[in-house]
């Protein structure tokens, strides 16, 4: 999958980000897994469209983090019933269906750096889908069914599904990149 366009547009926005610019983000922690969480050095729009998360909810952590980069204390204490309250979190996050670039819009006062947002937001997983065609039909392709998932949130923006949407939004005959898992 990979992020809409425009939402890494309005989030370089956001931060006054050069998406051209090239980084390498290394991890500091002696325990982490890789030294880099993702393919690096890359560009901005690189890693915002294709391994970080922006499109969907953030966790409940992630919204604590921000509270400490909050200056108004309005914002602050709408985050703070945001993460102390389930219900006001299911209410403001999940069910207007708010994403990390929506919160930031909506929380003006937040002023995350771009580091510690590549470093604090999940990375983007894999959606699976079933393949509905046949090798015996088409022996160099794959066929699936999707329901293209786009609608208004109740937040009033546009929601729109990170890979169903990736996948509409390509040209007869694209090639997506893909991979192949045994059915369990």
């Amino acid at each position: 999958p990979s992020n809409n366009a425009m939402l890494v547009q309005r989030l370089a926005a956001r931060l006054g980000l050069d998406l051209n610019a090239v980084f390498s983000l290394v991890a500091v922690d002696e325990t982490a897994k890789k030294r880099h969480p993702f393919p690096c050095p890359c560009t901005f729009a690189t890693a915002l469209q294709h391994y970080v998360d922006i499109s969907g909810r953030p966790s409940a952590y992630v919204v604590r983090e921000l509270l400490p980069l909050t200056s108004d204390p309005v914002e602050k204490e709408l985050l703070q019933s945001v993460v102390k309250d389930t219900a006001k979190y299911h209410e403001w996050v999940v069910e207007s269906e708010r994403n990390i670039v929506d919160i930031l819009e909506d929380v003006s006062s937040v002023a995350p750096t771009i580091d510690y947002l590549l470093e604090l937001l999940p990375r983007l997983q894999p959606r699976y889908y079933s393949i509905s065609s046949s090798p015996k039909a088409h022996n160099t392709s794959i066929h699936i069914t999707a329901a293209v998932v786009r609608h208004t949130a109740r937040s009033g923006r546009q929601f729109n599904g990170v890979a169903t949407t990736y996948l509409l939004d390509q040209q007869p005959g694209a090639r997506v990149p893909i991979f192949v898992r045994q059915s369990s």
